[in-house]
């Protein structure tokens, strides 16, 4: 499905689920989304530089 987004909730178990070593593939399945979804989101990260433990921290009404 192009364009699918997730929830702020769903973004943080992405993150969790990478931080466990998870494959984009497993992710994928776990949330429910393609696993195109879920590589431009780790891939978004990337190249903003962001950490997965701040983007952990962060309050759920700073994101988008």
């Amino acid at each position: 499905m192009a364009g699918q987004r997730i929830d702020v909730m769903e973004l943080r178990q992405l993150i969790q689920l990478k931080q466990k070593k998870q494959s984009n593939r497993h992710i994928a399945a776990a949330l429910g989304v393609s696993r195109n979804t879920v590589n431009n989101y780790v891939n978004t990260f990337k190249e903003h530089g962001f950490s997965s433990a701040a983007f952990l921290c962060l309050a759920d009404g700073i994101l988008p």
